[in-house]
C-alpha cells in the first residue's frame, strides 16, 4: 500500500477543526499521514491540532508563525513522507473513502500524476453536488491538451491526489507572498499544465464550505493577489520555455477568468484600481496577437470586446449591477419576480409603505388601482414627524407585513439596512420593474 501525505493547512478554524480532522483520521484508506501547519493561529486551533495529534501518531503538527498559505504549503510539502499528497482545507471535510478511491485510481497505471473529482459545495450544512468535467472526459488516462476546460473550471487543489515525485520532478510549488491569499491559482495551473497523465471523475467525495465568512474569498482586502499568481505562472512557463500556442491560449483565459472573478468579488470601491490593471492586461495581450477567441465562451469574448472597445462603459454597468445586487440582497424581489408580481402583492395580509413623498403616494396610487387599499397599513418614515409614525412603531407586525421602500434609489441603502436591522423579513423597494408596471397601471 502506497503511503498517501495528507495536508491540512490551519489558520483560526476551531469552528469546523475538528470535524475535518476526524473526516481525515477516519478514511478507509489507512496508510496516511497527516501533516498539520498551525500558521500562527490566535484562536483556540493550536490546541485542539495537539489534542488530537496526541491520540492518533499519524498527525504531525508543526505550529509556525503566520506567514501565509503559500509558505504553510511549502513546509508541508517538505516534511511529507509519502508517495503521493492530498490536501484538505481544516474549514472542510471529506467523505470516509475519498482516500481509498481516489488511490485506487491513481495507483491503476504506472505515472499518472494526478487524479482529480468533482466536490460537493457546503452552504448552512446544505451540500450541493458540483460536477466540474464533461463525462467523456473521465475515467481514463487524459492530458491538459484533451481538455481545454480544466483550465476553466474554479482552480481548486484539494479534490486530487497528487504524485509526489510529479510535483518535485516540476518545480511545482506554492508562491509564498507574505500575506497574500489565493495562493492555489498558480500552483493548479502548474500542475494541470505539467501532468502527463491524468484521471478525473465526476464522483464527489469532497465538502467545500463557501459559508465561512472568514475565508479569503470573502476578503475584499487583498485586491492585487491575484495578478501576482498569474506572473508567477509566466516566470514559470518562462523558466519552462513553454511557448506551445495551446498553452499561452489557456493561460491567457485562464488570466481572464481569475482576473474577472476578482473584479466581480471587489465591493465598487475598490473596482476602479483593479479594473485598470485587468484592462491593461487584456491590451497587451492583444498587442502580441495572442487573443484568440477559440479560449473563451461567447459570453466571456463579448466582455473583452467590450472592455477593449468602451472601457468607461463595462466599468461603469458593472458598478451599478453591483449596487442593484447589493440593494435587492435586503429584498424578495427575486422570489416576487420568480411569479407574477401583482399574484404576490395579493396574497399580502398587511402592506406598509415606507416613504410618504412623492413614490411613497405613487405606490399607494398602485396598491389601491390594484383593490389593495384594505390592507395598506399606512405609511412610515425614518424618524417620525407629527403625522407619521417611525418605522421602528411597526415592528410588532414586521412577521405580517410587507415593507415597500418608496424613495428614490440613490436613497433607498440606508432605509433597507434599517428595516432588516429591525427584523422585517418581506422588504420590496422601487426598483425599474416596479417602476414601469406602476406606470402601466396608473400611466407615465
Amino acid at each position: 500500500m502506497a503511503r498517501l501525505s495528507i495536508l491540512v493547512p490551519v489558520y483560526n478554524v476551531e469552528k469546523y477543526l475538528k470535524q475535518c480532522l476526524e473526516s481525515i483520521i477516519n478514511q478507509t484508506y489507512t496508510d496516511i499521514e497527516v501533516i498539520c501547519i498551525n500558521d500562527g493561529s490566535n484562536d483556540s486551533s493550536p490546541e485542539i491540532l495537539d489534542s488530537i495529534a496526541a491520540a492518533d501518531e499519524r498527525i504531525k503538527v508543526i505550529h509556525k508563525a503566520n506567514s501565509g498559505y503559500g509558505c504553510s504549503m511549502n513546509l508541508a510539502l517538505e516534511k511529507a513522507s509519502g508517495e503521493y499528497i492530498g490536501i484538505v482545507e481544516s474549514d472542510d471535510y471529506i467523505s470516509s473513502d475519498m482516500y481509498e478511491r481516489l488511490m485506487s485510481r491513481i495507483t491503476s497505471d504506472d505515472g499518472i500524476d494526478i487524479v482529480k473529482s468533482a466536490h460537493y459545495a457546503v452552504e448552512n450544512e446544505q451540500a450541493a453536488k458540483v460536477s466540474l468535467f464533461e463525462s467523456q472526459m473521465c475515467e481514463r488516462v487524459i492530458t491538459s491538451k484533451e481538455c481545454k476546460k480544466l483550465f476553466a473550471i474554479p482552480c481548486n487543489i484539494w479534490s486530487a491526489v497528487y504524485r509526489k515525485d510529479f510535483l518535485q520532478e516540476n518545480h511545482i510549488r506554492f508562491l509564498e507572498t507574505p500575506g497574500a491569499s489565493y495562493q492555489d491559482t498558480s500552483f493548479y495551473f502548474k500542475a494541470m499544465m505539467m501532468a502527463q497523465k491524468m484521471i478525473l471523475t465526476d464522483d464527489a467525495y469532497y465538502y467545500y464550505r463557501i459559508d465561512n465568512a472568514g475565508s479569503s474569498v470573502n476578503s475584499n482586502n487583498k485586491i492585487f493577489f491575484v495578478c501576482d499568481e498569474i506572473h508567477e505562472i509566466d516566470r514559470y512557463m518562462c523558466q519552462k520555455e513553454i511557448k506551445d500556442t495551446y498553452y499561452v491560449g489557456v493561460r491567457n483565459a485562464f488570466m481572464f477568468r481569475a482576473y474577472y472573478w476578482n473584479y466581480n468579488r471587489l465591493h465598487v470601491a475598490l473596482k476602479s484600481a483593479f479594473y485598470q490593471e485587468f484592462r491593461k492586461e487584456l491590451l497587451r495581450i492583444q498587442e502580441t496577437d495572442e487573443l484568440k477567441p477559440e479560449y473563451w465562451t461567447d459570453d466571456y469574448w463579448n466582455i473583452i470586446t467590450n472592455i477593449l472597445k468602451d472601457t468607461e462603459q463595462f466599468f461603469w454597468n458593472s458598478v451599478r449591477d453591483v449596487e442593484i445586487q447589493e440593494l435587492n440582497s435586503y429584498t424578495v424581489q427575486k422570489e416576487i419576480y420568480a411569479e407574477y408580481l401583482e399574484d404576490y402583492l395579493g396574497k399580502q395580509d398587511r402592506i406598509i409603505i415606507y416613504g410618504a413623498g412623492t413614490y411613497g403616494q405613487r405606490v399607494y396610487a398602485y396598491l389601491c388601482k390594484l383593490g389593495l387599499k384594505d390592507i395598506i397599513e399606512g405609511f412610515v418614515v425614518s424618524e417620525g414627524t407629527e403625522t407619521l409614525r417611525p418605522i421602528q412603531l411597526v415592528t410588532e407586525l414586521k412577521e405580517q407585513l410587507l415593507l415597500i421602500v418608496a424613495v428614490a434609489e440613490n436613497k433607498q441603502l440606508p432605509m433597507l439596512r434599517k428595516a432588516k436591522k429591525l427584523g422585517f423579513s418581506k422588504i420590496l423597494r422601487v426598483d425599474d420593474r416596479l417602476r414601469k408596471r406602476m406606470n402601466d397601471v396608473l400611466g407615465s
